[in-house]
């Protein structure tokens, strides 16, 4: 175990063990009692956790190692998931920015709102907030309770629209996706890592005189994941500034001091529609057949 920590050699180890020996790190109180033990009874007559927190004590830097080499076990399939995230944040804007069939939709939605609303100062609205989308499913009928206006829209659309435009949820799955995840805390695990390979560079540093071959394999490992941590943040930052324009698009505000995260209840708003609206779709269906 010894020579594997001191040359950074993650590779024998597995998550598990790494976390599990990070956790039992011995202290210095620790070191002091069984060095106390040691020098009376020798290692032979030490148990298995004594003989333990003796060989840990002797390997300089011990937990700042271990913490080192886990970053590097975890390093990929951290780097995997933010990138997976990413990419179906850009999926999703993409859909939102492009399918014409949902822009179709919305500008009916509008159409009806201000029929509903003849007469009075909404009645000549030129467009509505995304989070009015809910009032369209919760709208119901006086003399059918089953029946939302959203139902009405559906049926209306059916009748006048493209089946393209009546399936278009079928067009905006990544939408669905994302409005499960957060953008913003993409950025913070991202943050973290950054973090993490800037104090490691400071930390190998120091280890550069006592650690030399960890020094050297964790400076291979270190290098290249520092060109790819900033080439994600460029990706992460450019992935924001395209949210900023779809919800301006959408005539959203994206620094509303009402919503802590307005991407995330845009998205979970839209998403919300397209679940109601393709049921209502297949509800009708079936009573069709």
């Amino acid at each position: 175990m010894k020579h594997i920590i001191v040359t950074g050699n993650h590779e024998p180890f597995s998550i598990d063990n790494l976390e599990a020996l990070i956790k039992f790190s011995p202290e210095s109180a620790e070191v002091e009692l069984v060095k106390s033990y040691h020098s009376v009874e020798g290692i032979n007559n030490l148990g298995k956790a004594e003989q333990f927190v003796l060989v840990a004590s002797d390997i300089p830097h011990y937990k700042s190692k271990l913490e080192a080499m886990l970053f590097e076990k975890t390093f990929t399939s951290k780097m995997s998931s933010i990138y997976s995230r990413l990419g179906i944040f850009e999926e999703a804007l993409k859909e939102l920015e492009t399918c014409t069939q949902f822009h179709t939709v919305l500008q009916y939605i509008l159409q009806v709102g201000n029929v509903l609303n003849q007469g009075t100062d909404k009645g000549m609205a030129r467009g509505f907030k995304i989070s009015a989308l809910k009032k369209v499913h919760e709208v119901r009928s006086t003399t059918s309770s089953g029946t939302t206006l959203l139902h009405v829209v559906v049926n209306a659309c059916r009748k006048t629209m493209t089946e393209v435009v009546v399936r278009f949820p079928e067009s905006m799955k990544n939408v669905g996706e994302a409005a499960s995840l957060s953008l913003k805390d993409i950025q913070t695990e991202l943050d973290s890592v950054v973090s993490t390979v800037a104090n490691l560079m400071q930390e190998i540093e120091e280890l550069h005189q006592d650690s030399a071959e960890f020094f050297d394999n964790m400076e291979r490992f270190l290098q290249p994941v520092q060109i790819e941590t900033d080439a994600a943040k460029e990706r992460c930052s450019t992935l924001a500034n395209k949210a900023v324009d779809v919800l301006e698009l959408y005539g959203e505000d994206p620094n509303t001091s009402e919503d802590n995260d307005p991407l995330k209840s845009f998205l979970s708003t839209i998403n919300e529609l397209c679940g109601h609206w393709a049921g209502i779709v297949r509800e009708i269906g079936r009573t069709e057949e």
